[in-house]
């Protein structure tokens, strides 16, 4: 079953030990504070992950990655500038 939890702080770099997590929804809690960039690039197996309607802030991570969906909409979040 499903269960709706509501959230709040940051993200903690902890989360990316947990290597074989294929699916991540943290919608529309309070979470704050910048991604950890290990999510998003690091060597999970990670194939979904929605961080929408948060309080996220900072750059997004720029990187490849194996995610077939991203959601990160409604934060305040700044697009990463591209290595030249």
């Amino acid at each position: 079953t499903y269960q709706e939890i509501n959230l709040s702080g940051t993200i903690l770099d902890c989360i990316t030990n947990l290597t074989k997590l294929e699916k991540l929804g943290l919608s529309e809690n309070q979470l704050q504070g910048q991604i950890p960039r290990g999510l998003i690039c690091g060597e999970l197996e990670l194939k979904f992950l929605d961080l929408s309607r948060n309080n996220l802030s900072g750059t997004i991570p720029y990187c490849m990655t194996n995610l077939n969906m991203l959601d990160l909409s409604e934060n305040q979040l700044q697009r990463p500038t591209p290595r030249g």
